[in-house]
C-alpha cells in the first residue's frame, strides 16, 4: 500500500513530443524556435496592419480562436494543474511550508511593484499638463464583491480545498496503516483516494497533450493580434502624448525584473541570467497576447521542460501565481493613480499612500487576467483615494499596449516566483536550468 500511495505520474513529457499528427510541426519550430515565430509574427502583423488599415482588422479572427480554444480548456487547466500540484508535493507539512512562502513571496513582490509604480510616477510626472475630463461624482465600488465575483479565484481556492482534502485524508489513512489499526473499509477508501489521485494526474496529461497542440498556433493568434492593433490604433504612434506614462511603466518593470533576479538569487540560489536567457518566448506571447490565461500553458511547459522546473513548481506554484500575483497590475495601479492625481492637481497625504499601497496590492491579486483586467479595479483604487475615475476612457486608446507591458510584467513575475520558490524546496533540476536552449 505504501508504495501505492507514493506512486506519481510522470507529467513532466513534453506535450510537444515528435508523435504524429503534429510532428512536422515540432520539428519546425525546434529548428526556428518559438522566439523567432513570435517575433516574425508580430513584424508580418504589424506590416499588415500597417498597410491594409481596417481591412486587416479580420485578422483578429486568429486570436479570437487561439483565445476561444484557451478560454475553454482554462477552468479544467487551473483545476487539474493546482489539484496535481498539490498532490505532488506529498505531504501536509511540506504544504504548509511551500503556501507561507509563496504567500510572503507574492504579497512581498506585489507591495514593492506599487512603490515602484509610485516612485518612477513622481519622476516621470506624466499626469501634469495632461487634459483630464471634468470630474463627476464617483460610484462606491465594492472590493469584496469584484473579488468573489472573479471565477479564477473560484476555481483556485475550490482546487486547493479539494486537493489539501485529499492530502489530509490520504494521511490519516496510511497512518493507521502504519499503525495496523486499519479495517477493511479503511482500506477501500484509501484506495479510492489513491485511484482518485491517479485519474487525476492522468487526465492532467490529457490535458497538457491536448493544450501542446493549441500552443502550436500561438503565431497565427500573434499575428492575427498585431494586424488588429495597427491597423485600427495606429500601431506605436498613440504613444507620441503618453509617453511619460510610457517611461514610468517601463522603468517600473526594469527595477521589477531586478529584484525578481535577487529572489532568484538569494531565495532560489539560481543564476538570474540563464533565467532571463530562456524567458524571452514566453514574455512575448505575453506580450502580443496581453492574456495571462493564453500565455499560462507555454508557460508551464517552458518552466517544466526548459528550466527544470518540479510538477508542483510548474504545475501548483506557477498557476496559483497566475491568480493571484499580478506585479505588471500592481505597477501599473500605482503608476495611474499617481497620473490622474497629477493631472486632477490633487496632492495625496501620507495616509491615502498608505491606502493606496494597501488597495493597489489587494486589487492587484483580484485582477483577472485577461487583457484589460485590471480597468475593472481602477476605479475601486482611485476611489479609496479620493480621485475621479472619469479620466480611465482618456487613456482607453493606449491601454492595449500598455497592457501588452502589464501582462508581460505579471508573466515574468509568476515564472521567476516560481522557480524561486521550487528551487528553495529542491525542486529544481539545475543541471537542466543552465543547459542551453
Amino acid at each position: 500500500m505504501q508504495t501505492s500511495s507514493s506512486s506519481v505520474l510522470n507529467i513532466k513529457s513534453d506535450p510537444l513530443d515528435t508523435q504524429k499528427p503534429y510532428h512536422l510541426l515540432k520539428i519546425w519550430f525546434d529548428r526556428l524556435g518559438m522566439i523567432l515565430a513570435i517575433v516574425g509574427a508580430m513584424i508580418i502583423g504589424g506590416v499588415i496592419g500597417s498597410t491594409f488599415g481596417p481591412k486587416a482588422a479580420g485578422l483578429s479572427g486568429l486570436t479570437d480562436i487561439f483565445m476561444w480554444l484557451i478560454k475553454g480548456l482554462t477552468p479544467y487547466l487551473i483545476f487539474l494543474s493546482i489539484t496535481t500540484g498539490v498532490l505532488s508535493v506529498g505531504s501536509l507539512d511540506r504544504l504548509k511550508n511551500l503556501g507561507v512562502k509563496a504567500g510572503c513571496l507574492y504579497l512581498g513582490t506585489a507591495m514593492f511593484a506599487v512603490i515602484i509604480g509610485i516612485f518612477f510616477a513622481h519622476v516621470f510626472k506624466p499626469g501634469l499638463g495632461f487634459d483630464a475630463p471634468p470630474r463627476t461624482p464617483l460610484a462606491e465600488i465594492s472590493f469584496l464583491k469584484n473579488l468573489l465575483n472573479s471565477h479564477l479565484l473560484q476555481i483556485v481556492v475550490v482546487s486547493l480545498l479539494l486537493s489539501v482534502a485529499t492530502l489530509f485524508l490520504k494521511d490519516s489513512y496510511m497512518k493507521k496503516m502504519d499503525d495496523k489499526s486499519a479495517n477493511k473499509e479503511d482500506i477501500k477508501t484509501l484506495q479510492a483516494i489513491i485511484y482518485t489521485e491517479n485519474a487525476l494526474k492522468g487526465a492532467a496529461k490529457i490535458l497538457f497533450k491536448g493544450i501542446g497542440w493549441i500552443v502550436l498556433l500561438a503565431p497565427l493568434a500573434v499575428l492575427g493580434a498585431m494586424a488588429k492593433m495597427f491597423a485600427t490604433d495606429g500601431g506605436l504612434t498613440t504613444l507620441n502624448s503618453y509617453l511619460g506614462l510610457v517611461g514610468a511603466l517601463l522603468s517600473s518593470v526594469v527595477v521589477q525584473f531586478s529584484i525578481l533576479g535577487l529572489f532568484l538569487y538569494f531565495i532560489g540560489r539560481l543564476n538570474p541570467f540563464y533565467f532571463f536567457k530562456k524567458m524571452p518566448a514566453v514574455m512575448l506571447m505575453a506580450f502580443a497576447t496581453s492574456s495571462s490565461k493564453a500565455t499560462l500553458p507555454f508557460a508551464m511547459d517552458h518552466l517544466r521542460n526548459k528550466m527544470g522546473a518540479s510538477e508542483h513548481g510548474a504545475n501548483f506554484i506557477l498557476p496559483l501565481g497566475a491568480a493571484i500575483n499580478m506585479d505588471g497590475t500592481a505597477i501599473y495601479l500605482g503608476i495611474i493613480t499617481l497620473f490622474f492625481a497629477q493631472a486632477y492637481g490633487i496632492d495625496l497625504s501620507l495616509t491615502q499612500y498608505l491606502i493606496l499601497l494597501l488597495v493597489a496590492t489587494v486589487g492587484s491579486i483580484g485582477a483577472a487576467g485577461i487583457p484589460g483586467g485590471s480597468l475593472i479595479f481602477m476605479p475601486m483604487v482611485f476611489g479609496a483615494v479620493g480621485i475621479p475615475a472619469d479620466g480611465i476612457f482618456a487613456i482607453l486608446a493606449i491601454d492595449r499596449i500598455l497592457d501588452m507591458v502589464r501582462t508581460m510584467t505579471n508573466v515574468t513575475g509568476d515564472c521567476a516566483l516560481a522557480l524561486t520558490l521550487d528551487a528553495s524546496e529542491g525542486g529544481v533540476d539545475k543541471k537542466q536550468y543552465v543547459q542551453a536552449l
